[in-house]
């Protein structure tokens, strides 16, 4: 039924519970009278907590026990790409269950304009899907009790494979906004929060405490129209829609709930706040992560302190935004987080929770990335297996931004640097719908911009020491203004896709030509640029990692560099 293409595979981390492989299940049906035991034919990868709630008098979860599921929760959301472009995504998938209804809540935030809804098939827009194996057989091939749904982001309607969507109550609430930072750029954001309830009688299953069935989430994003680019599950394939054997399990929890309870209404005994909250270490230039810890927090009711929560915000002024939820179980008083270098800044909050729901105060930490690093390495990246050859297939793991200091850019793009103790390596990476190399001026067509300032000294002047370097798409040379670069290293190469260009150039910069000796701690400034010719002669626009138009002239708004090991 579905097309599945463009396999493209990155496997992204989420932590799990691994159960036995072998499980009981109650499943009634038509053509039985009475339950069948059922045993899994794999061990699957992942397994989740389906929390039991008590509902409304239809069976159906109320706000309050919404909000405490999403609390209390582990993240069972689609963290496994399966194909298409990396995507920056904020994400948490839970599951619980009522009497009548076995419950899907899922939120999903990026860093988009807009969800799209413009295609037949529901899975080529933005969408959920959730895969339902309810007699728990992980089976090859889909029997009577396996179920696909699929929920668009902007539909009022419900896809099942079979049309088998009787008593299912669903719904989607999206947002789109943008956020202009104080330094110019302006990020675009969407979310959506889904819910879905599924009736045990349509499943042909009779839901019992420890009971397992087979499950899978899955998330479609569809970037710009036409057909999907990415899609993500939790733990199976692409084959997910005909094939349940590479399915997760899910464990309908005991009453009124098993791994951890949720908050008792009314009972508040509080912890002692967590102290002395801290960063412990920084690995943000190796691996863009900083370590939290914390004094451990003190019980006041004798049950034992079990996990602390973390919630992740970033800031810009007085702007701040939701970005994440993290736990650390079982009273660990550290936790490790990953900070993307593009945001201006962020704040931590930390609370503690003792096994029977009760929460201490919140306490705050604010942190401001350091400056961009360049890594230090023999080889370009030790773990791609890349030489310090210049040839254009390189590490670029830094985003780029939306910054356009001319016109309106539709260009986005990557970038990378490293060193070693001869170069500086700049690698750049951008996605273009249409490519022109038709001018005098290489900065009228299609181009990368490299600036540096050599000794930072961020000066409104275009000193003597200080450099333009412009590559055209297609060129043979680069322009250097400022100066000459003796031994400069540059090439660059192209993929064609389905519905746009993407052309990589890396450069490799000696140190003699800048007078820089090398070594760890050393700064200088720098800037990247990208202009855009969308229909042959001039330049439309132009996108700038952080400075301004006048970047050619004026060295004030570049970044920061620090040489790293």
């Amino acid at each position: 039924m579905e097309k599945r293409f463009r396999l493209c595979l990155c496997i992204m981390l989420l932590t799990a519970m691994v159960l036995s492989s072998t499980m009981m299940v109650s499943v009634t049906s038509a053509a039985e009278t009475g339950p069948v035991t059922v045993t899994s034919a794999v061990a699957p990868t992942k397994s989740a907590v389906a929390y039991y709630l008590q509902g409304d008098e239809n069976g159906m979860p109320t706000q309050n026990e919404l909000e405490q599921l999403r609390e209390t929760s582990a993240n069972y959301g689609p963290s496994k790409q399966l194909f298409g472009e990396p995507l920056e995504r904020n994400y948490k998938g839970c599951y619980a269950w009522t009497s009548e209804y076995l419950i899907i809540d899922y939120y999903q935030k990026g860093r988009s304009n807009s969800f799209c809804n413009d295609s037949v098939d529901v899975w080529e827009d933005d969408s959920l899907e959730i895969y339902i194996d309810a007699n728990h057989n992980h089976s090859t091939a889909y029997d009577a009790y396996d179920f696909q749904f699929i929920k668009g982001a902007k539909d009022n309607s419900i896809f099942e494979k079979n049309n088998r969507t009787a008593g299912v109550q669903h719904s989607c609430i999206t947002n789109a906004w943008s956020v202009r930072y104080p330094n110019g750029r302006e990020f675009f954001y969407e979310d959506a929060s889904f819910l879905i309830a599924v009736p045990w009688s349509l499943l042909g299953v009779t839901p019992q405490a420890d009971m397992s069935l087979g499950i899978d989430m899955g998330w479609n994003h569809d970037v710009d129209g036409g057909f999907r680019d990415c899609q993500f599950v939790w733990n199976g394939t692409v084959d997910n829609y005909t094939d349940t054997s590479s399915f997760g399990d899910i464990v309908l929890s005991a009453i009124p709930g098993a791994e951890y309870p949720l908050p008792i209404p009314g009972v508040n005994n509080p912890p002692s706040d967590p102290q002395n909250f801290r960063i412990a270490s920084e690995n943000i230039h190796k691996n863009r992560t900083i370590t939290l810890a914390w004094d451990p927090s003190v019980s006041s009711t004798g049950l034992p302190i079990d996990r602390y929560k973390i919630v992740v915000e970033e800031t810009a002024g007085d702007f701040v935004d939701y970005r994440d939820i993290l736990y650390s179980y079982n009273g660990a008083t550290s936790i490790d987080v990953t900070i993307p270098f593009y945001y201006e800044s962020f704040r931590f909050s930390l609370g503690a929770y003792d096994s029977g729901g009760n929460q201490s105060n919140n306490v705050y930490l604010n942190y401001t990335p350091p400056p961009e690093p360049a890594w230090h390495t023999t080889n370009y990246s030790a773990e791609r297996g890349k030489s310090l050859d210049v040839d254009g297939y390189t590490v670029t793991d830094l985003y780029l931004g939306d910054k356009s200091v001319i016109g309106d850019t539709d260009n986005s793009g990557h970038y990378g640097v490293r060193w070693n103790d001869d170069y500086i390596y700049f690698s750049v990476n951008v996605i273009d719908l249409n490519m022109f190399n038709d001018s005098d001026n290489p900065w009228e067509d299609d181009s990368i911009e490299i600036y540096i300032d050599p000794q930072n000294n961020k000066s409104t002047t275009f000193g003597a020491d200080d450099r333009q370097i412009i590559i055209g798409y297609g060129d043979d040379t680069a322009a250097v203004y400022g100066g000459p670069i003796d031994g400069m290293i540059f090439k660059q190469v192209e993929f064609v896709r389905s519905y746009y260009v993407d052309y990589r150039v890396e450069v490799a910069i000696p140190w003699a030509s800048l007078g820089i000796d090398p070594k760890a701690g050393t700064s200088m400034g720098f800037d990247i640029g990208v202009n855009d010719d969308d229909n042959g002669g001039g330049r439309d626009s132009q996108l700038m990692l952080n400075g301004t138009i006048d970047n050619y002239r004026d060295t004030s708004q570049y970044k920061t560099l620090f040489l790293w090991y």
